[in-house]
């Protein structure tokens, strides 16, 4: 596998497509098997076919190993879905190559922040948030209760 990130291309992607099934898919069971038993993980469905958008997947030599999406909550502001990136790629930056793209894609919808939503037992995924920038805030929305929910925002423009 290319060490260089520099290699990394990354695309818009329809979220119906084989590629797009296959990591989310992945990312589905990591995470119940990461939550089994211990409080109700909800995985809302999304339109990714609304305006402002996108639902991405990053690629090197020709092999899907990464996704996320931005999806917006109101006008002005966006949420960030679907982080994955494959466990052979873990550490090596993908992951945040993923959100730097997704916070581009969002200032160019015209959002000015952005939230996201993990769990407790993703202390990497909690990290990389705060490492770019993410405020810890109250649980919104859907998580609203959910004791295993940790909620970040972040001003982007």
């Amino acid at each position: 596998m290319p060490e260089n990130l520099e290699e990394i291309v990354i695309y818009s992607e329809d979220y119906e497509s084989l590629i797009s099934n296959m990591l989310t898919n992945r990312m589905f069971q990591e995470l119940t098997s990461l939550y089994d038993g211990t409080a109700d993980r909800k995985f809302p469905s999304l339109n990714f076919s609304q305006p402002k958008s996108v639902f991405i997947v990053a690629w090197i030599q020709g092999q899907p190993i990464a996704c996320g999406a931005v999806v917006p909550l109101c006008e002005e502001m966006g949420e960030i879905k679907r982080m994955f990136v494959e466990s052979a790629w873990r550490g090596r930056g993908v992951a945040k190559a993923v959100l730097t793209d997704l916070e581009r894609r969002a200032q160019i919808f015209g959002y000015r922040s952005l939230r996201v939503e993990t769990g407790i037992r993703q202390p990497t995924a909690i990290r990389l948030y705060q490492s770019a920038g993410y405020q810890p805030i109250a649980a919104y929305g859907c998580y609203v209760g959910n004791p295993v929910s940790v909620c970040f925002e972040k001003q982007i423009k």
